[in-house]
């Protein structure tokens, strides 16, 4: 046996190894460029014909052919980067859509192509823009936080009684249900739970809410004179964090059994509080 038929099967097993990593390079590359196109950063062909742009509108709105190359030129344009004022009503786009999907049909129902097509925008652009649908997932919840919690703050910041307050934000539990936020919040976490790079965003969002709840119980305690034996502030952020989002879990469930109960026990107890503030008994 010479040494080409000794070697001759290996040549043929090393080729076919090599041609299918080039065909899968280059359809990895094609699916690219197309993204790529579709934004306008690059043409398809890798070529930019001096023709009238008019008929060809970049699906940003925003021409790329303002002054043409050469024929036949290869290039490339730097001016068809999208601006960032294009960039950023295209994320939001992508945010609007990702929240409604979120509510609608839940995370596991969400797929770039729906995703792009409920946002009226090129879904490939989605990890282009945000890296991963996970990634894109967070900054929704991120987002609707930001809201809600500055709405909070702004209501516990209020001149009232903190018992004036708190009715407000038990009367935020049934809008925010309809807002369709605690199915998100409750859709990342369960997520996340086998997703440990998603849990220090989400442990942020948690943060943010106990830090106004803090803020807030901390005013009541001095309003109402409690002592840290009487209103120990921590365990009682810890106390309504825990309560308000097990009410949730059994709303979405559709159980409600006791909730106005508790509600109405935490009134009576804050009546009390405002009685004995007043020099009434309690």
């Amino acid at each position: 046996m010479n040494g080409y038929e000794v070697f001759a099967p290996f040549g043929r097993t090393f080729g076919g190894i090599c041609t299918s990593l080039i065909a899968r390079t280059t359809e990895q590359e094609e699916q690219m460029r197309q993204a790529l196109a579709a934004n306008g950063t690059l043409s398809v062909t890798g070529y930019r014909e001096p023709v009238d742009p008019s008929p060809f509108p970049d699906p940003h709105g925003v021409s790329h052919l303002t002054n043409p190359p050469a024929a036949g030129r290869v290039h490339t344009d730097m001016s068809a980067m999208p601006d960032e004022s294009t960039r950023s009503t295209t994320e939001e786009a992508f945010l609007d859509a990702a929240e409604r999907l979120l509510i609608e049909v839940g995370y596991t129902n969400i797929s770039t192509r729906r995703l792009g097509k409920e946002a009226g925008a090129n879904h490939g652009l989605i990890h282009y823009y945000f890296g991963s649908m996970d990634e894109l997932f967070l900054q929704v919840l991120q987002r609707f936080t930001r809201r809600l919690v500055a709405r909070q703050r702004a209501m516990y910041g209020e001149d009232a009684p903190f018992i004036e307050k708190w009715r407000k934000a038990m009367a935020f539990f049934d809008r925010d249900l309809a807002t369709g936020y605690p199915k998100i919040l409750l859709e990342l976490n369960a997520l996340a739970w086998n997703k440990p790079d998603m849990q220090a965003q989400l442990q942020e969002v948690n943060a943010q809410w106990r830090a106004v709840l803090m803020d807030a119980f901390q005013r009541a305690q001095a309003e109402y004179g409690l002592d840290e034996e009487d209103f120990p502030v921590r365990a009682m952020v810890s106390l309504v964090m825990t309560f308000n989002i097990g009410m949730f879990v059994e709303r979405l469930s559709d159980i409600s059994e006791w909730h106005r109960e508790l509600l109405e026990w935490i009134d009576d107890r804050l009546v009390s509080f405002e009685r004995e503030k007043a020099g009434a008994p309690a």
